[in-house]
């Protein structure tokens, strides 16, 4: 079965515009590996592109932490999308790693709900809504406190 992986959470920013040579990914830092191109990841979405699959707790948490932020979501189930299955592998090394989005070409590999958020400020800020849903509970009335 294969799920999450634990040894790429290294929660890298990864270009999505084929641009790379095959010997790309191996050079610099997380941040600054290429990978090749995803399929039918449009720039003007309207919506973040949301990679997941049944079972996987970080898709989940991730889902709900990107809903609670207003944020929408195109989600594509990798066990049942073979081309979903392969965007994935596209930017995740050969792995079918997930959560994995992507916003404006731009790959992110199990990343946390504020990686996204600010990946939307810089690259996608028509997809974050003008009024981000009011936090709500214990953990909502904390931030609501401390300005975050």
């Amino acid at each position: 079965m294969q799920g999450h992986d634990a040894s790429h959470d290294d929660h890298a920013l990864r270009p999505a515009d084929g641009d790379a040579g095959v010997g790309a990914a191996d050079q610099g830092t997380p941040a600054e590996r290429p990978a090749p191109a995803t399929p039918a990841d449009d720039a003007a979405s309207d919506a973040v592109t949301f990679y997941w699959r049944p079972g996987c707790g970080f898709c989940s948490m991730l889902r709900s932490g990107l809903r609670r932020r207003g944020v929408p979501l195109d989600e594509r189930n990798i066990w049942e999308d073979a081309d979903a299955a392969a965007a994935v592998r596209a930017v995740a090394r050969g792995n079918e790693t997930v959560p994995t989005v992507v916003v404006d070409g731009v790959a992110l590999v199990n990343p946390r709900p504020a990686q996204v958020v600010a990946l939307l400020q810089a690259c996608a800020p028509h997809l974050l809504p003008d009024d981000p849903p009011a936090a709500t509970g214990v953990g909502g009335a904390l931030r609501r406190l401390v300005g975050r």
